[in-house]
């Protein structure tokens, strides 16, 4: 099972224009000196005409109205203010176009004009997030705190991107810096709610390491420290088989697993009692007595770890169906059950297979949508063969790579890269699949 993080979506916006008007123009004249009265004077007239320009909606003419001012008279700080103003605007219009380069080059010239505001670096340092490029966004972050330390926003941010890196002890103590700044603000305090349990624990964790692994354990779980060398093996099994599946893919890191006493888990993790394992860039399980659970422990670790090599060939998330599908073929599950109880209590919603599935809140539908992913995901493998499923995989990665790069500014469609690697259009497909199902179940 994967998890997906409830960060926040930081969409901080500069003081609107109106008020930097009020504050800073359009410029009146004052006294100058007899040497600059000519430069000033034009870059007041320059000023004022980009100002009704904007107002007016005509970005692109205020903005070198804005410069032309600017190089006119670089001491004003009412005109950098308006000029950096105008170019936060167009960041935000880069931003929401996806054309990301643009947007941060706006937002961090916007800061030079305006080294007093922290919003306009902020908003620099969040680029990187929206991309999810957490280390880049965690150290531009830590620029921003080193420069506004009282910005609680940037502490926040630099924290979830830690949590992103797998540093939560990190993230803890970033954000528990942000309260000394700011000791009512509600994210943080959420945050630190969230995540301070479990990092806590980890500080107390031992961990062994094996060819593919780091694996994590409390020294208190005495009958887990005592097998450690037992469950090290039983980790490289299970990731044998997942190699095995995938093609002989090797994931770049060595992989990271938690294992937890079973009431350590449930408070950490926050999910559900039935939930067995999860990933979330790093294994979590629950294990009390390693040699009593230890034949239902080892499907657990390699549905984990087909999330791990699933997500290390896309350079990210699958859809959540493929993802869940791969991992419940890698587990062992019975994909003929999976179809008799999706043709008695019927095909789940589209939507419900696009989403994240622990989302979905009612148990019917989580176990629906996991039955659904599971008999479509064998259905491709059945089909069209495990090269298939690693390419569609692989051309994720590739779109992904290609975004990131600047090639692409198009939002990735993993439905449209489906179609690309299958041949088959998403929603008739499983149409398709749904109605063979109830085909089934009627000739039985």
């Amino acid at each position: 099972m994967t998890r997906s993080f409830g960060f926040r979506s930081f969409g901080f916006k500069a003081c609107v224009l109106a008020a930097w008007l009020a504050a800073c123009g359009p410029l009146a004249a004052q006294e100058p000196s007899v040497e600059d009265a000519g430069r000033r004077a034009r870059a007041i007239e320059e000023n004022n005409r980009a100002v009704e320009a904007l107002e007016s909606g005509r970005l692109d003419e205020a903005l070198q109205a804005f410069e032309r001012a600017h190089a006119a008279s670089p001491a004003e700080a009412g005109i950098a203010a308006n000029y950096a103003e105008a170019l936060r605007r167009r960041g935000d219009q880069s931003l929401e176009g996806r054309k990301w380069d643009a947007a941060r080059a706006d937002y961090q010239r916007a800061a030079e004009l305006a080294p007093e505001r922290s919003s306009f670096a902020l908003l620099a340092a969040l680029v990187p997030y929206r991309r999810g490029r957490w280390k880049e966004a965690e150290q531009a972050l830590a620029a921003v705190i080193e420069r506004h330390p009282a910005e609680a926003e940037a502490y926040l941010a630099r924290g979830s991107c830690q949590v992103r890196l797998l540093d939560v002890r990190g993230a803890v103590e970033t954000w528990k810096r942000g309260l000394e700044r700011a000791a009512d603000h509600a994210g943080l305090l959420a945050a630190l709610e969230r995540y301070g349990p479990e990092a806590a624990l980890e500080a107390e964790l031992y961990t062994e390491l094996t060819q593919n692994f780091a694996y994590h354990f409390h020294l208190g779980q005495s009958e887990v420290a005592r097998e450690a060398p037992s469950l090290g093996r039983d980790l490289e099994n299970a990731f044998l088989a997942c190699q095995r599946y995938f093609l002989d893919h090797l994931p770049r890191e060595r992989i990271h697993v938690l294992v937890y006493a079973r009431g350590e888990f449930q408070r950490v993790t926050r999910v559900e009692g039935w939930v067995g394992g999860l990933f979330d860039g790093r294994i979590r399980v629950p294990l009390d007595r390693y040699q009593a659970e230890r034949e239902q422990l080892a499907p657990v670790l390699r549905h984990e770890l087909a999330h791990a090599f699933a997500h290390d060939l896309a350079r990210g998330a699958p859809p959540t169906w493929f993802d869940e599908g791969l991992a419940q073929i890698l587990e062992g599950r019975d994909v003929a059950a999976a179809r008799a109880r999706l043709a008695a209590g019927g095909f789940p919603a589209l939507a419900d297979l696009r989403g994240p599935f622990l989302g979905l809140g009612d148990v019917g539908r989580v176990r629906a949508a996991y039955d659904a992913g599971h008999v479509l995901t064998a259905e491709l493998e059945r089909r069209f063969g495990r090269l298939a499923l690693r390419d569609y995989l692989e051309r994720l990665a590739r779109a992904r790579a290609a975004v990131d790069a600047g090639e692409s500014e198009a939002e990735i469609d993993p439905e449209l890269l489906f179609t690309e690697v299958f041949g088959l259009e998403f929603e008739p497909w499983v149409q398709q699949v749904s109605a063979q199902v109830r085909r089934e179940a009627e000739r039985r």
